[in-house]
């Protein structure tokens, strides 16, 4: 398996390879071949298509990153395509929480995967886990606990469905653990998140200004962070105010 959901480093909000995949193939075919031959980017890539992404595997299962240092003896020619800084810094939120969790944890995500190619191990439409780790480690960890489960149970979840924003995913995992794990595919659930978001913010009013305090990241995890400034929109807040947010969030979830 191999993740190629951020490749190239540019590409519109919810872009996903997996529909454009008879025609990506065909183009990773011939980059494939290019660079096998020595022949290698001669300019900058415009577009969603990079010329650095081809097979890592004679089956054509497996796509990456040809210009990787990996690939090459720990030489990095991605600067080739002109996003060498940006391919370096890239990860997402699901590799982030993946990266968290216990080797037990990570495991038994790995294996639901197990026999996926790299177009649909790569698309969140495709792979719920994907569409789970996206919502954070501690649903996951919640789902885990909650386990075993099939890809097949997982996909028609309401907690990983189109109506549910991922950075609902740290709120409700406090949730589901107090109100237990049958909110995960309640079909109600994305109406019940809209009711408890809108009683919390109630709650939090009125806010500080937008650009007092400290960023939020600095104060918590990505996770919560993340949770905060899609409920309030604001990216900074002042300690003591964050402690009566949280406060109001224990009163919503019991």
């Amino acid at each position: 398996m191999q993740c190629f959901a951020c490749c190239p480093p540019i590409r519109p909000k919810g872009y996903d390879h997996y529909p454009f995949r008879s025609s990506l193939r065909r183009l990773f075919i011939d980059s494939t071949a290019l660079i096998k031959k020595g022949v290698l980017p001669q300019k900058e890539m415009l577009g969603f298509f990079c010329p650095g992404l081809g097979f890592l595997d004679k089956s054509g299962q497996k796509i990456g990153c040809l210009l990787h240092p990996l690939q090459n003896q720990g030489r990095d020619l991605r600067v080739l395509t002109g996003y060498q800084p940006k391919c370096a810094r890239e990860s997402c939120p699901a590799s982030r929480a993946y990266a968290v969790l216990s080797a037990e944890d990570r495991l038994y995500f790995r294996d639901l995967c197990l026999g996926m190619d790299s177009f649909s191990f790569s698309s969140p439409g495709q792979n719920p886990v994907m569409r789970l780790l996206n919502l954070g480690p501690l649903l996951a960890r919640l789902v885990f606990k909650a386990g075993p489960f099939g890809l097949a149970e997982m996909d028609s979840w309401a907690c990983l469905g189109p109506d549910l924003p991922p950075a609902e995913g740290w709120f409700l995992a406090g949730l589901a653990g107090l109100r237990g794990k049958q909110l995960l595919w309640d079909p109600g659930l994305p109406v019940l998140l809209k009711e408890l978001n809108h009683d919390l913010l109630c709650r939090l009013e009125p806010l500080s200004p937008r650009d007092g305090g400290e960023p939020l990241n600095c104060l918590t995890n990505e996770w919560e962070a993340r949770f905060w400034r899609h409920l309030t929109g604001r990216n900074r807040v002042v300690p003591a105010e964050l402690e009566n947010w949280r406060a109001a969030l224990n009163r919503i979830l019991i």
